[in-house]
């Protein structure tokens, strides 16, 4: 079982990427609770609802965005290419840059890179 700081970093990625297919009262109690760090009680207040309510939609929302990655891993795709590109990049780098070939490459590779990056 993840802790509690791999379940908010976890939790943070899966909103990243998905955020937007839940509801809106799921995605502002996730927000609270995990970027905000707020208490049930707390988030209950502030989006005039109770505090089985919260517990419900973030509950909810946590079970969506787990099966959301689950059925299509884009979130472990993101970081196998990630990878990826620092492999390729750290191989580019052994290059010959006398080659102008291996000199385009390397432009290519560092452009693929920078775009990863934004």
């Amino acid at each position: 079982m993840a802790s509690d700081m791999q379940r908010n970093i976890q939790v943070g990625w899966l909103m990243d990427f998905y955020g937007g297919l839940l509801t809106e009262r799921q995605r502002s109690a996730l927000s609270l609770h995990y970027e905000e760090d707020l208490s049930l009680s707390e988030i209950a207040e502030r989006l005039s609802v109770s505090r089985q309510a919260v517990h419900d939609a973030i509950r909810r929302g946590e079970a969506q965005l787990d099966e959301y990655e689950a059925r299509l891993g884009i979130i472990e795709r993101y970081f196998k290419m990630g990878d990826m590109i620092g492999r390729v990049v750290s191989q580019a780098e052994a290059l010959d840059q006398d080659d102008p070939k291996a000199q385009k490459l390397y432009k290519d590779i560092k452009k693929l890179e920078a775009l990863w990056e934004e």
